[in-house]
């Protein structure tokens, strides 16, 4: 990471544009060229020369591109739906419960909704989920004068650990990201990882 702030700093000092490959943001693994402008903490402050904006990147989610190592057939794609490694809620099942099985998770789908269990010493499942993802794509309540409302939810994936804060998130990825890190630390035979 030294070295990369080095050629970072240089590239500001220089004046210079840079091709990266981008592994964060909404379309992960994505070719970008850029400006660098600053750098703040971990932070590269940029201009993206695709869509002509100023951007934060994450300085350990960016690969430099060497000559000739810059993909325009995987290049950023200015208002393009994100990448997706999962379809839904069922699919993460689907790719992880055999992994979270191994860990002693006892693993639970039902209605757009995951969850992880402890189990008792006689083996049976607890009741609440020690971790937990669903997705909820509207929000229902009760207004004050006893009306129902129900509004469309911009941040549909809810994951949620133990002692942990509840997250609300937008992209799916992003919510798998984190139940699968809630996972794999609070796994009660985390000592498999």
């Amino acid at each position: 990471m030294k070295e990369k702030i080095e050629i970072l700093e240089n590239t500001i000092m220089q004046g210079l544009n840079l091709e990266i490959q981008y592994n964060g943001g909404s379309q992960p693994g994505t070719y970008r060229r850029i400006k660098p402008l600053d750098i703040k903490n971990d932070n590269l402050y940029a201009k993206c020369l695709i869509c002509n904006e100023a951007k934060y990147f994450k300085i350990d989610k960016i690969y430099i591109c060497r000559d000739g190592e810059y993909n325009k057939s995987n290049e950023y794609q200015l208002g393009a739906k994100p990448f997706s490694k999962y379809k839904d809620i069922l699919n993460i099942y689907e790719k992880t419960h055999e992994e979270f099985e191994k860990l002693g998770w006892i693993t639970y789908y039902e209605n757009n909704s995951l969850g992880l269990y402890l189990t008792f010493k006689n083996g049976n499942r607890k009741k609440k989920p020690d971790v937990f993802i669903s997705y909820m794509e509207y929000l229902i309540g009760i207004n004050e004068d006893g009306s129902e409302f129900k509004n469309k939810n911009d941040r549909p994936y809810l994951v949620f650990a133990k002692n942990e804060y509840c997250f609300g998130l937008k992209y799916i990825d992003k919510a798998a990201d984190k139940f699968i890190e809630y996972a794999k630390r609070m796994a009660p035979n985390n000592n498999q990882l």
